[in-house]
């Protein structure tokens, strides 16, 4: 029977309380409990708790009694223990369900009982917790059997198998249940050997019974092999014999190409014998990555079919990878054949990058020796530059550390640009200098970008160790003084230990002063002060022994006796003068003085003052100052001067005043040899002369120490009197080292041996800012105080870091050395940079090198903490914008940036400026530099170069897109994040204007001018043409200038400059070198020769004029007056002059427009006097030189013509051209000679080449002749035009259908020289005159930079029917024939007939030509200007 256990009682409550009743649980459905079940029984049961209030999602815990007669836990199929959940019936309680198995087992054990005990708990309010248990029993029945023993046993399906065959092993059992798992294990064979399944298994009797086995055809010979089953549980083993039925393949493979590029494919074929189909080949391939073969795997396996297998291979095209060569190679697995594919790299990466920074010498170097470093790249432009730091990494390593003295090199890439590997070395020289440092080390580090803002990742190099090799100096100083009594000291003196080097002083002695003689009444002269010499870090060696000459004093003279020479003062190595110099001379007893010393010896030398000379029957000189260390003593007076003597220079002695005592008391001053001081003044009359640097003012007449001259004496006719004054003793002194101390004022004083303490270093801020509201706040300055260091040393110092990184990047304006003051006191200042970057807080301070200049040692003195405050802020990139979304051609780009917490300060950040066509050449620049600063954007002067433009090209191309993108980051390492911006770009392509093809206006002759400045043009207004398609520029160089009434200056000349446009007179040049004021030096035919040029923004105008002078001949000497206009012509200047040279009697008026152009920045001139000679020459117009009308500077070069020396009459340059590259001239009256015969006026065109400015060369010449017959007269060269690619020569007697005066143009490629066209004279109709034929108007051919040229054709028998035409250079074929204009009416009823074109000159986009009447009315000419 169940067991209810009721662990809690109802609870009695009062009338009109809730009561709580205590829960129970009770059976309510399933198996019922004391039943009684057998094994293999599924019992399932259902219980509900009454009472109480359960609540869904509680349990009920539920414990299983085991062992002495109850069930155990493999009776079962649930847990020992475990809980039932609860959940709530449709009547309000609790129910839960248990649900198990009875273990069917084959074990006897009898009967069983099985006990469920199950536990509810339960909180009652009033009373508290509580507990209901209910106890469910059933009864099991045992109906197992215990089986008899279990047998196993193999069988096979045969007892040998052949290689490929397959075999099957049965297992055979009784008395084992269905089910069971029966393991095997496998031996005597390989997994490999039975189709690669496992050596273990297991036997599942009832479901595999059997298992089958496929014995491996292998292509192995490996002799026959034992297959051997066992079962694990020992109960049988089985075998089957494997025959090896193998036989020997072989393996070979190939490529069907020996090399390929990137991009390409080949194949690799396997070849194998006696491989069964399906047989796997493993592979592995080496020498390249997968990514170079498109992806593919570096390991793999053929599969054999009919004993072939083959594998495609792809090789990548990266583009960017720039690794050079490789070397594919498949190698089999099984090591029988290996085959190998050479890969070409044919990849073009244009991205700029730097890759590496070595190290190409040794990793330690002494100081004096240097270091080679290496840069390695690809795609760095040639002549970029790069900032190299040398950054200390131990040690104190500062700018004098290195030679030069800085911590950057600017490195420049010398070689061409490669996209595979290129490489720049430099090198550091360490500084050998006497500091004892110990080790220290540095590294190279790369600046962020190079010159064209491109990131260098700041590489870093290896570090180099510094070996120092310096010895802290031996100080010292030894001088020697020469004798008062005029005998030579010579002195041994020998180099201390540890001195390598010396410099050396030698003061000369001063000459001394003459007695006076009664011949004449001579009076004494005054003696020359001694020279002075000084030779600088003079090598030496310790323990050698130098021989030391000091000067002697020079002695003075007697009555009637000269005065002696000071001696020479002088140190010697052996026969070896290191330093020397001689002592002034004395003075003479005849009134004159002596020279001062300084003429001979060895060493930077400077004179002494000479002495004065005496007056007859009067005074006496004064004697020579002394000379100085950078200039000469002075002079002194003689005795008919009563000035002052002179002052010293260079910190010499002052010169004596003259004298009028017996002996004399006017002394020259001498000099210390401490080095320079201030200048010795001069004595006045009878006063003796003071001395310089430091030196003795004369003595009462005898010569100031060191080296004054000696006074001479005044006449007496007492013959006890008038004896002169011996001179300053001369001197010699040597200071060292020799390196670091120097004359004339490098630590010349005396020192002490290495002394001197360092006390503090005290600073004036303990906090600095990068953005500070003032100057100060970003500024320390650091003061040292030391106690007996001599003035002049300095002392080095690095930083300590507290907090952060503090490096000199981190200052600027910074002092890098302490230089000790008078005071003993120095001080270095430095000023935080603001670099954008934030780095946070930092602290440092700094620390004196181990020892100073002259060897101190500072005991690594620190400074106070500083702050450094990090309040400077980054910039943001917002934006980039475009001033327009659509450009035409031709327009500007105005880029701007939005960018945020900038300050005030400039920062740049570079761009580059590419089209949707991908072409370079849409644009002037492809990339350039912005500056931001205030907020604003700045391109173009004065803050960088000049902004894009996109070009006016003339391709139809369509519209295209314009993409403008920031470098990655800005000049301060901020990321731009690469910001653009785009517009479009509409194509306003147009073709070229044909010059000639329309009229586009005419100018007018301006009208006469009688008033005094004004001026008469005249015929030759026009005569000579010039400019571009915005201006017209028109020589008068006949133009007559009134100077009084009725008088006039004939060809006076002018220049008009016109607008082509409005064709309106913007300026009159009038010739500035004429009237009376030029009345000797007077130019005329001003304007003979124009040319119009620009260069830049800037257009230079040059005019040619004749210079006709009145030296009792008559002969011109050409000038050239250059002009500028910066602004378009709205001003001008007189920019330079030039002469040509003076000629004879030729007239260049005639010849100015032929031999007379400019092109690009150069004028060309062909100089021809007329002489069967001639040179041409040219100069650079934008060069400085002197608008001085008087004085006009030859700035010329010449272009010699040696090619051609064998023609005769060779007058070069008759005609020229320029296109600023290019030289073209003509020399149409060159004879040529052969054999015996000389044919006149020949001619002969030669052209010159300026190669990259450095000057113009002979780059080729042209000569053509008529015929073998009839090459006189031929004058090929007569006139010349360059155009573009093409080059044209007319020949003015050129034979044609029997007119020898015809002529024809021929046009010849530029860059060989090869004919390209012919253009025959044209033949017309007759004219006015009567004319039927043209010929070549001489020196009338024009060209452009497009190529066209322009062709004066003159009528044979006048001018009136002229015709000019354009052509085409590249063949010599006619595009317009420009017509001619016919009767017109210049002014109310006067018409008149027109001469046809008489002068030419072509532009870009037009050709403009003169006409002149063929009558003219009221004295005027009325020519005009045609512009087509």
């Amino acid at each position: 029977m169940p067991r209810l256990t009721q662990l809690a009682g109802l609870v009695k409550k009062s009338a009109g309380e809730i009561s709580f009743v205590n829960p129970y649980i009770d059976f309510s459905s399933g198996t019922a409990p004391t039943a009684v079940v057998s094994e293999g029984s599924t019992i399932e049961a259902f219980f509900q708790i009454y009472d109480g209030s359960p609540q869904a999602g509680e349990t009920v815990s539920y414990s299983i009694t085991t062992g002495g007669g109850f069930v155990n836990s493999a009776d079962i199929s649930i847990p020992i223990t475990g809980t039932c959940p609860v959940t709530i019936n449709q009547f309000g309680r609790g129910v839960f369900s248990i649900n198990f198995e009875i273990t069917e087992d084959i074990t006897t054990e009898g009967a069983e009982d099985l006990s469920i005990t199950f536990t509810y708990n339960y909180t009652n309010p009033s009373t508290g917790a509580g507990t209901a248990q209910y106890v469910y029993d059933l009864g099991i029945s045992d109906t197992s059997q215990t089986p008899a023993n279990p047998t196993y046993v193999l069988n096979r399906t045969t007892s040998s198998a052949n290689e490929g065959e397959s075999f099957t092993i049965s297992l055979v059992t009784a008395n084992v249940a269905g089910g069971t798992t029966v393991p095997y294990t496998i031996t005597g064979v390989s997994s490999a050997d039975i189709g690669g399944v496992s050596l273990t298994g297991n036997f599942v009797t009832g479901t595999t019974d059997d298992v089958t086995f496929n014995v491996t055809a292998d292509a192995t010979t490996e002799g026959a092999e034992t297959f051997s089953l066992e079962l694990d549980n020992g109960e049988d083993t089985i075998t089957v014999t494997i025959n090896d039925t193998s036989l020997d393949p072989t393996y070979a493979v190939s490529a069907s190409r020996a090399s390929v590029n990137e991009g390409e494919s080949f194949t690799v074929n396997l070849t194998t014998t006696d491989v069964q189909d399906g047989v796997g080949v493993g592979y592995t391939i080496t020498g390249v990555s997968s990514a170079d073969i498109d992806g593919a795997s570096l390991t793999g396996s053929f599969t054999v079919s009919s004993n072939a297998a083959s594998l495609n291979v792809t090789v990548t095209a990266d583009e960017s990878l720039g690794e050079g060569n490789e070397t594919f190679t498949l190698s089999l697995n099984n090591g029988e054949d290996a085959v190998s594919v050479d890969i070409a790299d044919s990849s073009v990466d244009t991205t700029p990058t730097y890759s590496s920074l070595t190290l190409q010498s040794a990793s330690s170097v002494n100081e004096g020796s240097a270091s080679t470093f290496r840069i390695t790249g690809r795609n760095i432009a040639q002549n970029t530059t790069i900032d190299v730091i040398l950054t200390g990494v131990t040690g104190t390593v500062a700018a004098n550390d290195f030679a030069p003295a800085s911590l950057t090199r600017t490195v420049t890439w010398t070689g061409a640009s490669n996209p595979i590997t290129q490489s720049q070395d430099f090198t550091v020289t360490l500084a050998e200098d006497e500091i004892t440092e110990g080790a220290e080390s540095f590294k190279c580090v790369l600046s962020a970008t190079d010159s064209n803002g491109t990131a260098t990742g700041g590489l870093e190099s290896p570090t180099v160790t510094i070996g120092d090799t310096s010895l802290s100096p031996v100080i010292g100083q030894v001088e020697f003084t020469g004798l008062t009594n005029g005998n030579e000291a010579f002195s041994p003196w020998t180099v201390p230990t540890d001195v390598t080097s010396i410099s050396i002083v030698c003061i000369g002695g001063g000459g001394g002063g003459a007695g006076c003689a009664n011949s004449y009444g001579y009076a004494g002269g005054g003696g020359g002060g001694g020279g002075l010499a000084y030779a600088n870090n003079v090598s030496v060696t310790p323990g050698e022994t130098l021989i030391v000459r000091t000067g002697y004093a020079g002695t003075a003279g007697g009555r009637g006796q000269n005065g002696g020479d000071g001696g020479t003062s002088s140190v010697k190595r052996g026969s070896t003068e290191l330093c020397s110099v001689n002592g002034g001379y004395g003075g003479s007893a005849s009134n004159v003085g002596g020279d001062g010393g300084g003429a001979n010896g060895t060493g930077t030398r400077y004179t002494g003052g000479a002495g004065g000379n005496g007056q007859s029957y009067s005074r006496g000189g004064g004697g020579g100052g002394a000379a100085g260390y950078s200039g000469d003593g002075g002079d002194a007076r003689g005795g008919n001067n009563f000035s002052a003597g002179e002052n010293g220079s260079g910190g010499g002695g002052g010169g004596g005043g003259a004298c009028s005592t017996s002996p004399g008391q006017t002394g020259g001053g001498g000099i210390q040899n401490k080095g320079q001081g201030s200048n010795g003044v001069g004595g006045s009359y009878n006063q003796d002369g003071n001395g310089g640097s430091g030196g003795e003012a004369g003595q009462n007449g005898i010569g100031g120490a060191l080296g004054g001259g000696g006074s001479g004496t005044s006449y007496t006719g007492n013959p006890s009197q008038g004896n002169g004054q011996r001179g300053g003793v001369g001197s010699v002194r040597i200071i060292y080292p020799g390196t670091s101390r120097q004359f004339p004022s490098t630590r010349t004083a005396n020192e002490a041996a290495v002394s001197g303490t360092y006390d503090s270093i005290i600073r004036n801020d303990a906090e600095i800012q990068e953005y500070p509201s003032t100057l100060n706040d970003a500024t320390v300055t650091f003061t040292l105080s030391t106690s007996d260091v001599p003035q002049g040393t300095t002392v080095g110092y690095s930083f300590v870091n507290v907090q952060g990184t503090v490096t000199a990047d981190d200052f600027i304006n910074r002092d890098t050395l302490f230089t000790i003051g008078s005071d003993g006191t120095a001080t270095v200042s430095m000023q935080a940079t603001g670099d954008w970057a934030t780095e946070g807080t930092e602290i440092f301070k700094i620390q004196l090198a181990s020892t100073d200049s002259i060897g101190n040692d500072t005991e690594d003195l620190q400074s106070p903490n500083v702050t450094i405050t990090d309040n400077y802020p980054a910039t943001i990139y917002n934006s980039i914008s475009l001033d327009k979304s659509n450009y035409n051609e031709g327009d500007e780009v105005t880029i701007s940036v939005d960018y945020t917490n900038n300050t005030d300060k400039a920062i740049s950040v570079a761009y580059t400026v590419s089209s949707s066509s991908g072409s370079s050449t849409d644009f002037d620049n492809t990339y350039g530099i912005l500056n931001l600063i205030g907020g604003t954007t700045y391109e173009g002067p004065p803050y960088a170069g000049t902004k894009t433009t996109i070009l006016a090209d003339a391709t139809t191309e369509g519209a295209e897109t314009m993409t403008v993108t920031l470098n990655p980051t800005d000049s301060n390492g901020n990321p731009t994040n690469s910001r653009s911006a785009t517009a479009t770009i509409n194509d306003t392509s147009l073709t070229p204007r044909v010059p000639g093809q329309s009229l586009d206006g005419y100018i007018q002759q301006p009208a006469y001018d009688d008033q005094v400045g004004g001026a008469r043009p005249g015929a030759g207004w026009g005569a000579v043409l010039g400019g571009d398609d915005d201006f017209v520029v028109v020589g008068s160089y006949l133009s007559a200038r009134p100077s009084s009434a009725g008088s006039y200056e004939a060809a006076h000349g002018q220049v008009h400059i016109y607008n082509r446009q409005t064709k309106a007179l913007l300026h009159v040049i009038e010739n500035p070198l004429t009237g009376s004021a030029y009345a000797s030096e007077r130019t005329i035919m001003f304007g003979s020769g124009v040319g119009l040029t620009k260069v830049g923004s800037t257009y230079y105008l040059a005019v040619a004029g004749s210079n006709f002078k009145y030296n009792g001949v008559s002969y011109y000497d050409p000038r050239i007056f250059v002009y500028k206009s910066t602004n378009n012509w709205s001003t001008y200047s007189l920019h330079k002059t030039a002469r040509l040279g003076t000629s004879d009697s030729g007239n260049p008026n005639t010849q100015s427009e032929k031999r007379f152009r400019v092109g690009g920045d150069y004028l060309v001139y062909g100089y021809n006097n007329m002489s069967n000679s001639g040179t041409v020459r040219y100069m650079q117009l934008s060069s400085n030189g002197t608008s001085d009308l008087s004085t006009p500077v030859a700035q010329w070069e010449s272009l010699a013509s040696t090619t051609l020396q064998q023609y005769q009459n060779f007058e070069a340059g008759s005609t020229v051209d320029t296109d600023g590259t290019y030289i073209l001239y003509g020399s149409y009256e060159r004879d040529y000679t052969s054999g015996s015969n000389t044919y006149q006026n020949t001619g002969t065109a030669q052209l010159a080449f300026n190669a990259n400015g450095n000057g113009y060369r002979y780059h080729g010449g042209q000569t053509y002749a008529g015929s073998t017959t009839n090459w006189a007269n031929f004058e090929f060269g007569k006139g010349v035009a360059l155009a573009g690619n093409y080059y044209a020569v007319a020949s003015g007697g050129d034979d044609y259908s029997g007119n020898i005066d015809a002529g024809r143009v021929r046009c010849f490629q530029l860059s060989t020289g090869g004919l390209r066209g012919t253009i025959n004279r044209p033949v017309f109709s007759p004219g006015i005159s009567g004319g039927g034929g043209s010929k070549f108007y001489g020196g009338q051919l024009s060209g452009n930079s497009d190529g066209y040229i322009a062709v004066l054709w003159q009528d044979v028998y006048g001018q009136d029917n002229n015709t000019l035409r354009i052509y085409n250079a590249a063949n010599g074929s006619l595009v317009n024939t420009v017509p001619h204009p016919g009767n017109v009416t210049y002014i109310p009823n006067v018409n008149v007939d027109l001469y046809h074109y008489n002068a030419i000159h072509i532009t870009k986009s037009y050709v403009f030509t003169r006409t002149t009447p063929l009558q003219t009315q009221g004295g005027s000419a009325y020519c005009r200007i045609y512009i087509h």
